[in-house]
């Protein structure tokens, strides 16, 4: 996840400063994850080059977090709907020759039904950050 920028006032930013000031995420691992597994919800609109994958993610006893509720280990906490939104063309700014990546990233507590806009406000549990290994 690269480090991008934030603006509170403008409400204005991507990647990791984004996601984590406007939606305490911080979690790479898991939002790698989600593009990984998770299958495209949308294209990009045209003349842009982004994709939204969406996953639910179940919080587990064993300090892991899995896709699928029936793992084997209790769950600590509710589910979380995570979203990412991810811009795998390159960035062409200095010294760069790397994907931008993840533009932005945030948590639902009910499942978002279609919603295809980012929240104004939406913070993840700080429960999201702290789970780093995905279970199978």
């Amino acid at each position: 996840m690269r480090k991008g920028h934030y603006d509170r006032y403008r409400n204005e930013g991507w990647g990791y400063l984004k996601n984590y000031c406007k939606h305490n995420f911080a979690n790479h691992a898991m939002a790698e994850a989600v593009v990984d597994k998770a299958v495209i919800d949308y294209g990009s609109s045209p003349g842009t080059s982004y994709y939204k994958f969406e996953k639910t993610v179940y919080f587990l006893d064993c300090r892991t977090y899995t896709f699928n509720k029936n793992s084997g280990c209790k769950e600590m906490h509710a589910p979380q709907w995570v979203t990412i939104i991810y811009n795998p063309h390159t960035f062409t700014g200095a010294n760069s020759n790397r994907p931008k990546g993840v533009i932005s990233a945030w948590c639902n507590s009910t499942p978002p039904g279609g919603i295809e806009h980012e929240p104004e406000i939406s913070q993840c549990p700080d429960h999201v950050n702290l789970y780093n290994k995905l279970r199978i």
